[in-house]
């Protein structure tokens, strides 16, 4: 059913496969939470690394986490649900937050999960190769991170062009005296902290490379989301330098 009901379109002259497999063609593999209702899911045929991640106990997935606030039919779904469950672009920025009731305002679900990682003492970093995004958005005076946003190609250079030497912009946000106010005192810190990550980000990055004997000019050339991937396993590899024993990397790729 889910493989009729997932893309399979009939035209005048051919019938044209959606993007629902059968059963023969996914790698399955045993769930491993006794209260979730399934015992078996499948993996696409062509991800076999991820069937493997998870059997070696190195990848985890998460099930059921959809948008419903709670159970509902065809006839009231409507009026049960906050968010617009038809809208791809409301669904992601919803998927993003997993706050439905608005208790969390402003804030994402990994954003959430670093400030508790903090606040536990488990060192943690965040990081979007697209712009910036809520996903990463911590609560307000709770102590996480700040995200890192950077692109594909690494990490730019700060005051690249300087009309005011950057070493000066350090100086100037340095401690301030006792009647500095409580907004110049956050600002500073705030930029400080940017400059002094910024800098040790990208010197870890620029010594870093991944290689694959699979992995094409072509392919970096047409492939924005390899990139981006590409992208993430450069920063795991700086994690040591970084000093970070989680780290939560945001990609996508358009549709």
């Amino acid at each position: 059913q889910f493989r009729d009901i997932r893309g399979r379109r009939t035209s005048l002259s051919e019938q044209i496969e959606g993007v629902g497999l059968p059963r023969s063609r996914l790698q399955p593999i045993q769930a491993n939470n006794p209260d979730q209702p399934c015992e078996v899911f499948g993996v696409h045929e062509n991800l076999p690394i991820l069937k493997a991640l998870y059997d070696e106990g190195d990848l985890g997935f998460v099930a059921n986490a959809g948008l419903l606030a709670k159970p509902t039919t065809r006839s009231t779904y409507n009026a049960d649900t906050p968010t617009q469950l038809f809208a791809h672009n409301a669904m992601q920025e919803d998927s993003k937050r997993e706050d439905l009731f608005d208790q969390f305002g402003g804030s994402g679900v990994i954003g959430r999960m670093a400030d508790v990682l903090t606040t536990n003492g488990i060192p943690t970093n965040m990081f979007s190769i697209d712009g910036s995004q809520v996903v990463l958005i911590g609560e307000a005076g709770a102590g996480g991170p700040s995200p890192f946003t950077l692109s594909s190609e690494g990490l730019a250079a700060f005051n690249q062009n300087p009309d005011f030497d950057t070493e000066a912009i350090k100086i100037l946000n340095r401690k301030g005296k006792a009647d500095s106010g409580f907004f110049s005192e956050t600002w500073s810190l705030k930029l400080s902290e940017s400059l002094a990550n910024q800098d040790i980000l990208k010197d870890a990055l620029d010594n870093t490379q991944v290689q694959s004997p699979d992995i094409t000019a072509d392919d970096l050339n047409s492939n924005s989301f390899l990139r981006e991937l590409i992208m993430c396993t450069r920063i795991m590899q700086t994690r040591d330098i970084r000093g970070s024993k989680r780290d939560a990397c945001f990609v996508q790729e358009g549709g």
